[in-house]
């Protein structure tokens, strides 16, 4: 995200271009490659050794117009060795430039989930289950009860808390 939004913003005209590609390497690694190419301004060439290192900026407007503190690049720097990778940059000034970073990845095993049921299990005898249903949006309350409905459930429906509490205390005095 770093060097993408970098590249947009020293990219007031032309484009900005990413791509990723890999190279499998051994026992079930592989390596990505990504790129980000732009056409924006450049970066001078007596810049581009120190551009990785904390705090290194091309020139002193750079942080009065963007802001930045120099990290980002630094940064960057470090979490690609980490993941066994590497960074670099080509660049000229007024020719754009073209930042790749490199990270070794393992394949991964997709995890295993028992599905749940897509239609759960009807109670023995539907009409010995109370349900009420305590929605303010009329439109999901009727769904709700609509989908209950179709699986033989019978249910009252209430609009608020207070409603629910009123209800219930009739289903209480009721049952007594």
């Amino acid at each position: 995200m770093n060097l993408v939004g970098n590249a947009i913003k020293f990219t007031e005209h032309g484009s900005v271009q990413i791509s990723v590609s890999h190279r499998v390497l051994q026992d079930s690694a592989f390596e990505l490659c990504f790129d980000v190419v732009d056409t924006g301004c450049g970066i001078p060439t007596n810049m581009l050794s120190t551009l990785f290192s904390p705090f290194t900026q091309t020139d002193g407007s750079v942080s009065r117009k963007y802001g930045s503190t120099g990290l980002g690049l630094a940064i960057c720097k470090q979490l690609c060795l980490t993941m066994g990778g590497d960074i670099g940059v080509e660049s000229a000034s007024g020719h754009g430039s073209r930042f790749w970073f490199t990270v070794r990845c393992q394949l991964g095993h997709p995890p295993e989930v028992t599905a749940p049921l897509l239609q759960p299990a009807l109670a023995p005898d539907a009409a010995d289950i109370d349900i009420l249903i305590v929605e303010d949006n009329p439109i999901i309350r009727s769904l709700v009860f609509k989908l209950l409905a179709r699986r033989g459930y019978e249910a009252d429906q209430v609009n608020d808390g207070k409603e629910a509490l009123e209800a219930f205390g009739r289903s209480a005095t009721a049952s007594c």
